[in-house]
């Protein structure tokens, strides 16, 4: 009989629950796969689509009594097996499940939040994961860089981490590239013959973008499209404002993702952290060559000189000397694109990921 497992995250967009509707898809034909998430996620069509069991509503980024009750009573009432958690607040209720289940606990942390705390919260956070991590039967780190931030600040006590990096499906032209920039361009009223660079992402503080509207303003010959919504849109339009650049959009929640990447020139992720970004894995897996921040996860990402460049975090007259550079040499940016897509398909594929996690599923007694 197939394995019974929930998957949870709270969160209604981002990594986390795009990788959880992944392997949603991917799984069910080998699991009893169900859910637990936010009923506003951008994801839940697809989890409804392609899901072999059951579906629970929990409220979004919140930890609520009543949602831990009712993953306690669904976890006994669906005879569940094993819980596999996504991100920091699924996490904990995964984990106050435990306590009155003893159910079997995976979970991929998609990011070790340290930076955004100070001293006090930093230290309770560290606490409460070296605790709690102990319960886990696998901690998931999606990059060598992200399992290392975890045990260089001691959050991980027994030596039970495995890193499953993402993956994302390999992606064929539907149709010419130039086709896309003229159809794409010209609804946005964007000249076909400028460079655009496009970044994908929830608008929140980790993601830096006030130093990405820095970046648009120091390269006014270059255009800037940002797909994604969250809490700082307002504060980022006013930035925008303030600075009166004409030459960066927020396009809000794009369902065509692939679209604008293939109508677009370079990727640029100016995130402060990253677990292992999803977004870039798609900018590659299209043939885009990369601009990132050279911080944890990025760094497992691309290649430096060969799949992307990497520029050290605001140093904008870095950045705008890799994005020119770039945006100049039109042979460079496809051989560039090329290497990045020949990286996604050996090392970041679907197939890989869905493949160790069902692995790792069937091990777990």
């Amino acid at each position: 009989m197939a394995r019974r497992v929930l998957m949870i995250t709270s969160s209604s967009s981002g990594g986390g629950p795009k990788q959880l509707s992944t392997l949603t898809e991917r799984l069910s034909s080998d699991f009893v796969i169900n859910v637990a998430c936010p009923n506003n996620s951008i994801y839940l069509n697809d989890i409804e689509a392609s899901i072999s069991g059951k579906l629970l509503f929990i409220k979004e980024r919140k930890i609520s009594f009543l949602d831990i009750y009712n993953i306690i009573k669904f976890i006994k009432q669906n005879s569940i097996e094993l819980v596999h958690s996504h991100g920091k607040a699924a996490g904990l209720l995964a984990r106050m499940a435990f306590f009155f289940t003893r159910i079997k606990l995976i979970h991929t942390y998609h990011g070790v939040h340290l930076s955004r705390y100070k001293v006090i919260l930093k230290i309770l956070y560290v606490t409460y994961e070296r605790i709690f991590s102990m319960i886990n039967t696998y901690n998931i780190f999606v990059s060598i860089s992200e399992m290392k931030m975890a045990k260089d600040s001691n959050i991980l006590l027994k030596d039970k981490s495995v890193v499953i990096p993402n993956g994302v499906l390999d992606q064929e032209l539907k149709e010419t590239k130039t086709n896309y920039i003229n159809r794409l361009r010209q609804s946005l009223s964007i000249p076909t013959n400028i460079t655009v660079a496009i970044t994908s992402c929830r608008l929140e503080q980790i993601k830096n973008l006030f130093e990405l509207i820095d970046i648009a303003q120091a390269n006014s010959d270059i255009f800037f499209y940002v797909m994604g919504e969250g809490p700082l849109r307002s504060e980022l339009n006013r930035y925008i404002r303030l600075q009166k650049l004409s030459n960066i959009i927020l396009l809000g929640h794009i369902t065509n993702v692939f679209d604008y990447l293939n109508a677009s020139d370079i990727y640029i992720s100016t995130s402060l952290r990253e677990g292992h970004p999803l977004s870039v894995l798609e900018a590659m897996s299209v043939g885009l060559p990369v601009l990132a921040t050279a911080v944890p996860g990025n760094l497992d990402t691309i290649i430096h000189g060969d799949s992307g460049f990497f520029y050290e975090l605001g140093n904008i007259e870095q950045a705008s000397y890799f994005l020119n550079k770039l945006s100049s040499n039109n042979k460079l940016r496809k051989q560039i694109g090329a290497n990045a897509q020949c990286i996604q398909k050996l090392k970041f594929s679907v197939s890989a990921m869905t493949k160790a996690y069902g692995d790792l599923y069937k091990s777990v007694q």
